[in-house]
C-alpha cells in the first residue's frame, strides 16, 4: 500500500512539472494568445487555451502551458 501512494504522488509531482497555467485579464482575446504564446515560450512550452469566462465586463482566459515534444 505504501508504494501505491509513493508512486501516485510521484505521478503528481511530474505531471506538476510539466505544465502551468497562466491566467489573463483582458478585453482583447487576440493580445491574451500572444501574451499567453510568449509566456509559455519562456518555458519551452506551448499555449493552450482552457477556458473563458466574463468578469466585470471584461474576458478572463486560462491558458496551459504544455511541454513541447
Amino acid at each position: 500500500m505504501r508504494r501505491f501512494w509513493f508512486m501516485l504522488a510521484l505521478a503528481a509531482t511530474v505531471a506538476a512539472c510539466t505544465s502551468s497555467r497562466y491566467t489573463i485579464e483582458s478585453a482583447n482575446v487576440q493580445n491574451a494568445n500572444e501574451r499567453a504564446a510568449r509566456y509559455c515560450g519562456n518555458q519551452e512550452a506551448t499555449a493552450q487555451l482552457e477556458h473563458v469566462r466574463q468578469q466585470d465586463g471584461r474576458s478572463v482566459e486560462t491558458y496551459r502551458c504544455v511541454a513541447a515534444d
